[in-house]
């Protein structure tokens, strides 16, 4: 009865292409052989290795799913170990929990990338001059900040109106001044001198008869 496996092959990097497919052929032709059956298979090509291995940081990559009979894993491991061009391997026995996550890995429904999110550019906000220009506030006025343009606008607009009524009140014109008044103030002089006279004249009168 064949098994569901996973062999990962890392053959040497001084391979060049060709090379590279005729092993490749070489180990996939030796699976059917032996009445197995290729699944799927995924070239990863060159890729930096974790750590050096006989003196070599990199190596080609090579991963093979298929079935095949439980006594040919170690015929297969048998030709990598004598294959000079093989650095590495390492084959995994598969349950039908890693058969279905390769077959949803392969559909796309695993490891998909995300597209990236558009940000809408961001527009600051300014604030209106008028708004700005209008936040001073007198210390004898009583205002709120929420709405300084409310409020200080009828103070300020009245200001100009009172200065010109003091102006009004204390400048007078000369055409306002009325000259009647002054004409009635000599006239009531006159009859005061008169009974200043009439006063002086009755007292000398009066000591006349006492002498």
């Amino acid at each position: 009865m064949n098994k569901n496996y996973e062999t990962v092959i890392i053959f040497t990097p001084v391979l060049n292409d060709e090379e590279v497919k005729k092993q490749i052929k070489k180990y996939v032709d030796l699976i059917k052989d032996a009445g197995g059956s290729i699944v799927h298979e995924d070239h990863w090509g060159l890729r930096q290795l974790a750590y050096p291995i006989q003196k070599k940081t990199t190596g080609i990559y090579h991963i093979v799913e298929y079935d095949a009979p439980g006594e040919f894993v170690d015929i297969m491991e048998l030709q990598f170990r004598r294959d000079e061009n093989v650095i590495r391997f390492l084959t995994t026995a598969l349950d039908k929990y890693a058969l279905d996550y390769n077959e949803r890995k392969r559909n796309g429904l695993i490891g998909k990338k995300k597209e990236p999110k558009v940000e809408e550019p961001v527009v600051p906000k300014v604030a209106p001059v008028a708004a700005a220009a209008s936040t001073v506030v007198s210390p004898t006025e009583t205002a709120t900040i929420a709405d300084p343009v409310t409020v200080l606008e009828p103070a300020i607009a009245a200001e100009p109106v009172v200065t010109q009524l003091k102006e009004d009140i204390t400048q007078p014109t000369s055409a306002e001044i009325d000259p009647t008044p002054v004409v009635e103030q000599n006239t009531e002089n006159k009859p005061a001198t008169e009974e200043t006279t009439i006063t002086d004249t009755n007292r000398e009168s009066e000591k006349t008869d006492e002498v």
